[in-house]
């Protein structure tokens, strides 16, 4: 009876079931949408806390959203901005936080199931160099793995975010991440003086800023600018 009673109070982990969209021929958001030069971006995550999402969507041409980060953890507030911004007029999408030590074939799975195709910005693969333990011969294998999952399962070429010296001293890309955007992160006033990784010549998307403000959103954010 105590062991029946114990189990009534154990608590199953849940699952969330693959909700990746697949992508229509009317969705106005990824149809009529293009990353053009110059347009400006932020990119949050649950510790950005946004007052007024209407507000945020009349500042900037596009929004980035963290989703996801390892094999399980998710943004607490991630589906409720997403259902929000899904309602309002701008493109917007979702990234997610590598981790070294991490299966990388389960953190692929686990991005793909909260990826919206159709909410207009490609997904993309955060590599930064809070990732202790970084092993070239191995991880950056798995970024690559990632990366070509991500553009197999959604028919969408997805961007790296890294910045400058943690891809040159660790992730050491090769001539096969080309096909692969990047977005680089080097805060500065102008994009003359930024350094960009081989084997990239220029940026997708260039993060001038950590420190940036936005209406709707309390406190400082990172913005972004397209490049090319």
């Amino acid at each position: 009876m105590i062991k029946w009673i114990l189990n009534l109070f154990k608590r199953k982990k849940k699952t969330r079931e693959p909700t990746l969209v697949a992508p229509k021929k009317d969705s106005p958001k990824k149809e009529s949408f293009e990353l053009k030069e110059g347009m400006i971006g932020i990119d949050i995550s649950h510790h950005n806390k946004v007052t007024d999402m209407q507000k945020v969507v009349d500042g900037v041409d596009f929004i980035y959203m963290k989703a996801t980060e390892g094999e399980s953890f998710v943004s607490r507030v991630y589906d409720e901005r997403a259902r929000q911004l899904n309602q309002m007029d701008i493109p917007w999408g979702a990234y997610h936080y590598y981790r070294t030590g991490k299966d990388p074939k389960k953190q692929l799975a686990h991005f793909l199931s909260y990826i919206d195709v159709n909410s207009g910005l490609p997904p993309v693969l955060d590599v930064e160099s809070i990732n202790n333990n970084f092993k070239p011969n191995v991880h950056t294998a798995e970024i690559l793995d990632i990366l070509n999952g991500l553009e197999k399962a959604t028919g969408i070429v997805p961007i790296l975010y890294t910045n400058y010296y943690f891809c040159k001293d660790h992730i050491k890309p090769d001539e096969s991440f080309l096909k692969y955007p990047l977005w680089i992160a080097w805060y500065r006033k102008d994009f003359n003086g930024v350094k960009i990784p081989k084997p990239w010549s220029n940026p997708k998307l260039w993060q001038f800023t950590s420190s940036g403000s936005i209406n709707g959103i309390e406190g400082r954010v990172d913005i972004n600018k397209v490049i090319i």
